[in-house]
């Protein structure tokens, strides 16, 4: 989505308190940050669960429609919600590293 259609959509909601503007700015930045963080594996359980949260709140505001297209990336945001972290992600190893010191 452009940020022109994404402002165009968002600016429907009567009830933001913010410009669609920067709403727009906001999430684009959080989902930059969060893909981030899921991609790296650090704070894998609180990205991912925030993630989701994100894809069903979109889904309900904006169009239900859209589970469809997204469904794989809603499924992969909760399988990664749920499994424990992968052997190479950061939350891995810095769980190692805090049973070794114990």
């Amino acid at each position: 989505t452009n940020v022109a259609e994404a402002v165009s959509l968002v600016g429907s909601f009567t009830w933001l308190p913010i410009s669609p503007e920067l709403f727009v700015t906001i999430q684009s930045w959080a989902e930059l940050i969060l893909g981030l963080l899921l991609l790296v594996g650090i704070w894998l359980e609180a990205a991912a669960a925030v993630t989701t949260l994100l894809f069903i709140a979109f889904f309900v505001f904006l169009d239900f429609n859209l589970i469809w297209k997204n469904a794989a990336l809603l499924g992969a945001s909760v399988a990664l919600m749920l499994l424990p972290p992968d052997p190479l992600s950061l939350d891995s190893r810095r769980k190692r590293q805090d049973n070794l010191s114990d």
